[in-house]
């Protein structure tokens, strides 16, 4: 924990250097850089009044700017930020800035992520059926993503809902999606781990034959 405060602490001082140098130059893309990075920094120090200083001091840079990439990784770390603290609605207000900018530059990777995380909110607020709206819409979209592997992802969080609220059916037809998804990319371990999954709800089901 010492080390991790120590190197925090040498980031607040280098984010600080490229912020003086920044506003000497006049170079708002970096000012906006630094100031994110102290912001990330101090967040992690759980210094959370002053990361979020900073954080809207970037982004009030942005605006300035036509950093759309910057702007969206600053609402992001605001949204976790928010997150992190059980401030769920500030979360997801951020969150849904961000989204609606990798929406219109078409960022499909950076949709799925934000969606998911999004939907993380409304699992942990047992709010199921928005949750599995998000993951739904993720996996919509991450259906046009050459990454097989993030839509995998989407699946597990698909079929932790419907296991955790008894939904087996559901479960097993997602496994099956998912099952396909680890034989596209030849993954072994992720089908033996979508396997086992398929032989545990057979047999809550009551299906003993089908999961041997």
């Amino acid at each position: 924990m010492q080390i991790q405060q120590r190197q925090y602490q040498q980031a607040i001082a280098t984010f600080q250097n490229l912020l003086d140098i920044a506003k000497r130059l006049g170079d708002l893309n970096k000012e906006a850089i630094a100031l994110n990075g102290l912001g990330f920094a101090h967040d992690y120090l759980d210094q959370r009044q002053q990361a979020l200083s900073y954080y809207n001091q970037a982004l009030a840079v942005t605006r300035t700017t036509d950093d759309r990439n910057g702007k969206v990784a600053i609402l992001i770390n605001i949204g976790s930020s928010y997150y992190r603290s059980k401030d769920f609605q500030e979360a997801l207000d951020f969150y849904n800035q961000a989204l609606r900018i990798v929406q219109e530059s078409n960022s499909r990777a950076d949709q799925v992520s934000i969606l998911v995380t999004m939907g993380n909110i409304y699992t942990e607020t047992r709010q199921h059926e928005e949750a599995l709206n998000y993951y739904d819409m993720a996996l919509n979209v991450a259906q046009g993503v050459e990454n097989i592997a993030l839509k995998i992802s989407v699946f597990q969080r698909i079929i932790f809902i419907y296991l955790s609220t008894g939904k087996s059916q559901q479960a097993l037809g997602s496994i099956n999606q998912a099952l396909a998804s680890c034989r596209e990319i030849d993954n072994k371990q992720c089908e033996a781990d979508v396997l086992a999954g398929i032989g545990s709800i057979y047999k809550d089901l009551g299906q003993l034959s089908k999961s041997l």
